[in-house]
């Protein structure tokens, strides 16, 4: 089984797949263009992150998908467009990564009946209570991954709370 990013951001989307490939697994990404991806490690599926039957085929033997959401808008057509046949095909859990708690994210999340893990990232340049940088996201990602059970989660990394949630304590 593996990981799928959908669409990723370029600096989140490394830091993610270098943590989980340094943990062994299978990364895969889906993107519009193929950039560095294959350079990185990860397999490339190229094409429009929106078209369904490609997110489909994408999520064949995936067992967690990733988002990585990193400005102020959140793009929900794209999170709408791929929880339905990434459930078709067997998906998991998702796991979201938000400047944000954003309640049409977690509304879509809640929707696709899948377990899923939503990591509040903080927005840069707002005062965060803590700058999360790429690599600690990543490492919730993979603390997420590796989660038991069927977890609906929303993790706040700038918070205390957040990281003892997934036992990332080490960052205070």
């Amino acid at each position: 089984m593996s990981v799928l990013l959908i669409d990723p951001d370029d600096e989140l989307g490394a830091a993610i797949v270098a943590r989980l490939l340094g943990e062994g697994d299978e990364v895969r990404v889906l993107a519009a263009q193929p950039g560095s991806w294959k350079d990185r490690g990860a397999f490339v599926a190229t094409g429009d992150p929106l078209d369904t039957d490609l997110v489909e085929r994408a999520c064949t033997n995936v067992r967690t998908i990733v988002f990585t959401f990193t400005g102020r808008s959140v793009h929900l057509s794209l999170l709408d467009s791929a929880l339905t046949p990434a459930a078709a095909a067997g998906v998991d859990r998702v796991i979201v990564c938000v400047p944000t708690p954003d309640q049409g994210v977690l509304r879509a999340l809640d929707a696709s009946g899948l377990s899923y893990v939503a990591i509040v990232t903080g927005r840069r340049g707002f005062l965060p209570k803590r700058t999360i940088e790429p690599t600690q996201v990543a490492e919730a990602v993979n603390a997420a991954d590796d989660l038991v059970g069927e977890p609906k989660l929303v993790v706040d990394l700038t918070s205390e709370e957040g990281l003892a949630e997934l036992k990332l304590g080490g960052h205070a």
